[in-house]
Parts: C-alpha cells; structure tokens; sequence
C-alpha cells in the first residue's frame, strides 16, 4: 500500500499500484483530510474547462505532491488525477 500526501498531510491510501506508460496508477481510497483538495481534483479532470486557462488556485496548492512507499520513503510527484470509474476513487500519478 502506498500514502498520497500533500506536503505532511495523509490525503489517501492507495492499493492496486501499477505502471500505465509514464504514468503510475492505482485505486485511492481518501481520507476526510482530502476534502479540501476535492475543488482541484475536479478542476482539472473537467474536459470542458479551457486548456490555457490558468488554475484558480493559490500554487502551493498544486505544488509538494508525494507518494510514500511500505518502507516509508517519499518520492515527489506532479498533482495526482484523481478521478471516479467503475464506482472507485482511481489516481493517476507521475513521479519527478
């Protein structure tokens, strides 16, 4: 099982961790903490949302994404895609 944290915040755990290309992927389960991260997820999973359109979130918002693994060692990533399919919460995730 791996964390998904903000900064030090636990925003989920995620099962089913595998590589999809460049992308890593698997299923998250959040935690409440995630709930004030839900405005950006959504933001940027809208299809219909202008493409040069510049986020309207504070950047360190979008910023200080980590993965950590069973030995506790945290790797940063880009702002995960977390998104709904087949009734479970999945996240999309590359590593810098």
């Amino acid at each position: 099982m791996l964390n998904l944290y903000h900064n030090s915040i636990l925003i989920g755990t995620i099962t089913d961790a595998c590589a999809n290309g460049f992308d890593m992927h698997g299923i998250i389960n959040l935690l409440p903490s995630a709930e004030q991260y839900k405005p950006i997820f959504e933001y940027f999973q809208n299809q219909e949302r202008p493409q040069t359109e510049e986020p309207p979130f504070e950047e360190h918002l979008l910023e200080n994404w980590f993965i950590e693994n069973e030995q506790n060692q945290r790797q940063e990533i880009g702002l995960p895609g977390i998104f709904d399919l087949d009734n479970r919460k999945h996240i999309m995730w590359r590593y810098f």
